[in-house]
């Protein structure tokens, strides 16, 4: 059996080295802790970040949108979820991610605890996708008028079609495999330490898996419906 201080430990790994990004905003808005997993993607340090609020770190389109829609909807619900934001880096380029925000009560402190995964597959086969379905409907505006056009427009809509499986599979590819890295933790953690304040912390964790795991499948299900795929397949995710 682990001493408390090395499984401490094994939870500051498990944050700090996380395939996802972690940070905690003060009651104030700004963030006071955040991994390093997130600083690397940045290319920033930690001192670099602490201070500043989540707007910060956005491009000027999604620092705007987050103030007047997600930032609004946190205070009045308390959470938000995958919402598509757009980070700027070291080097002014932007990287895509899909983040969610819970606000947790810490005697009488509100922090916000935010997780960021990132979604560089799925945004650029969302904009192609979208850019496939415009390119559809103007082809099929003037169908009526333009029966040549009829070659074009079938060799459009069978990549629309295809556009349509890729986004869907790096949509649960994006997802899930974030998911399975944090059950995967859990699991090899859950083996190795059997003390009651490892089991609860465990035990939450677990809890948070399973239901990101939910949600992600009630997404999947979601863009199969509104993009017209096939049914569920099996996640192969399990929650420890």
């Amino acid at each position: 059996m682990r001493s408390s201080d090395q499984t401490d430990n094994d939870f500051q790994d498990l944050y700090e080295n996380a395939p996802c990004g972690y940070l905690s905003l003060g009651a104030d808005g700004r963030i006071i802790r955040v991994n390093t997993t997130l600083c690397n993607w940045l290319g920033r340090t930690p001192d670099a970040l602490i201070g500043k609020r989540l707007r910060d770190l956005l491009n000027v389109a999604g620092s705007i949108f987050y103030e007047t829609h997600f930032a609004p909807l946190l205070r009045m619900q308390g959470f938000f979820e995958e919402v598509a934001l757009d980070l700027v880096m070291q080097d002014g380029t932007t990287m895509p991610v899909l983040a969610n925000a819970a606000e947790r009560r810490l005697e009488e402190v509100v922090l916000t605890r935010v997780t960021l995964f990132r979604a560089p597959q799925r945004r650029r086969y969302e904009r192609e996708l979208g850019e496939a379905r415009r390119q559809l409907e103007e082809r099929n505006a003037g169908l009526e008028t333009k029966v040549t056009d009829a070659v074009e427009l079938q060799a459009l809509s069978e990549r629309n079609a295809e556009l349509r499986e890729q986004f869907i599979a790096v949509l649960g590819h994006d997802l899930r495999n974030p998911l399975a890295g944090l059950s995967g933790g859990t699991k090899m953690l859950a083996q190795i330490h059997a003390d009651p304040k490892s089991v609860r912390i465990l035990r939450l964790m677990n809890e948070s898996i399973a239901r990101m795991g939910g949600l992600t499948e009630n997404l999947m299900d979601f863009a199969r419906g509104r993009l017209g795929g096939h049914g569920r397949s099996p996640s192969g995710f399990r929650s420890a």
